[in-house]
């Protein structure tokens, strides 16, 4: 008799919510969830990130496939006898500018599908990419930067 006591009392210990209560636990919930995802979303897909990962991605397309190949296979650099030397200069100051637009641009405009997108908020003749050469002088070897003439 004394468990079947006990086990009325932990059956009425047992908090039940009413529907009311359900359902107000239940808006918060949705609406926690919904402030997390909103955040995440604004902090990932910021129009900044993903036009910046777009332009990072045609420069590194632009040197890899593009401008490294048809430099690297010139009769002056395969002329070079000692490339260390001659190369310190592109490694230290660099080649040439590239305007976004050319990146859009070459290769028969292979990367026109991101046109749109980019010079939505960038403006492809002040934006600019400038590649260095690092040691030791291949493909993959390379570093750049980028100025940005954006607006967000």
């Amino acid at each position: 008799m004394i468990n079947a006591k006990k086990r009325i009392k932990k059956h009425k210990s047992r908090q039940r919510f009413s529907l009311a209560q359900k359902i107000i636990l239940s808006v918060i919930v949705l609406a926690s969830l919904i402030v997390i995802i909103a955040s995440i979303s604004i902090l990932f897909l910021k129009p900044q990130n993903h036009t910046e990962a777009l332009i990072n991605k045609m420069a590194t397309d632009y040197y890899e496939n593009y401008f490294y190949p048809n430099f690297s296979s010139s009769k002056g650099f395969q002329q070079i006898t000692n490339l260390d030397d001659a190369m310190a200069k592109y490694h230290d100051h660099g080649f040439s500018p590239v305007k976004l637009r050319q990146l859009l641009l070459y290769d028969n405009r292979k990367n026109d599908q991101y046109r749109k997108e980019v010079t939505k908020y960038c403006d492809e003749n002040k934006t600019f990419i400038k590649f260095y050469i690092d040691p030791p002088y291949k493909k993959n070897s390379y570093h750049y930067e980028i100025t940005y003439s954006c607006n967000y």
